[in-house]
């Protein structure tokens, strides 16, 4: 499974190492015809496995940053798997220092990608705050403020009787303080992949659905052979952004992913007037 961080340097590689394929992949085996192509292509830079937010998103960035040939193959329909149960909730905050450039980077795409691709999104900023219950998490929150300096999104460190005035529904027990991030919110999971995926075809990149692999074989030189039931695809590189079945895709490669899906439960309640 490729990590986002290293996106830059795959585009960056496969730029250099695609200078004796032509910009137009070579053949096609056609499977059917529709609105969007659905065949696939005998030839590719990169393939890009999964078609939910993450494969869009890696379709959009390689084929922005000059990558020729990107293809992304979805089994069913964009979004069908995990993208569909996505929350959608945008964060600024991270504890780590690069995944919060990684957040930083994502809503500031988020901003300006319905304009780039006349696609709406659904995105909101309205706000976010976290609170703190014990003293070990009001120190987390303080701490967070102590590299506030040099971190590029905007956050307060807030007291009860700030965090009861801006939210006047909460219970306050127990409550010792908050961290507020102004630019937190939430997008539509749906509508961001959709922008995705069609900023991805302006810069060339092909996205087919209703394209299952069926097999990845690893050449002595290093390419791939991506097998679907249209046929196989020769690639340089293979992106897994099978979501849930991550797994699964790596093992067709030899990998074991230490990657198991999990369902969550919640409780409902009603309230009764």
């Amino acid at each position: 499974m490729l990590r986002l961080g290293r996106i830059k340097c795959l585009a960056s590689n496969a730029v250099k190492s695609s200078l004796s394929l032509s910009s137009t992949p070579q053949g096609f085996l056609e499977k059917h015809e529709s609105t969007e192509s659905r065949h696939a292509k005998d030839n590719a830079e990169v393939v890009i496995i999964g078609g939910g937010c993450i494969g869009a998103s890696i379709a959009y960035h390689l084929a922005k940053f000059g990558v020729p040939n990107v293809v992304l193959l979805e089994k069913t329909e964009l979004t069908a798997g995990s993208t569909w149960h996505a929350a959608g909730l945008t964060t600024y905050y991270h504890p780590g220092i690069n995944m919060r450039k990684f957040h930083y980077d994502s809503i500031k795409l988020f901003e300006k990608i319905e304009k780039e691709t006349d696609q709406e999104i659904g995105f909101h900023a309205t706000g976010s705050i976290r609170l703190a219950h014990s003293m070990e998490h009001m120190n987390e929150f303080k701490y967070m403020m102590t590299r506030h300096g040099w971190l590029q999104s905007e956050e307060q460190l807030l007291d009860p009787e700030t965090i009861a005035e801006m939210h006047p529904l909460l219970n306050m027990d127990g409550i010792l303080g908050g961290l507020y991030t102004p630019g937190d919110g939430h997008t539509d999971p749906y509508s961001l992949t959709m922008a995705l995926a069609r900023g991805a075809r302006m810069y060339g990149a092909t996205l087919l659905q209703d394209t299952p692999v069926t097999g990845t074989r690893q050449r002595g030189d290093g390419t791939w052979e991506v097998s679907t039931p249209s046929g196989t695809i020769n690639a340089k590189q293979v992106v897994n952004a099978g979501g849930f079945h991550a797994r699964q895709l790596g093992q067709m490669a030899g990998l074991d992913l230490p990657v198991v899906p999990v369902h969550h439960q919640f409780p409902r309640t009603y309230a009764e007037f």
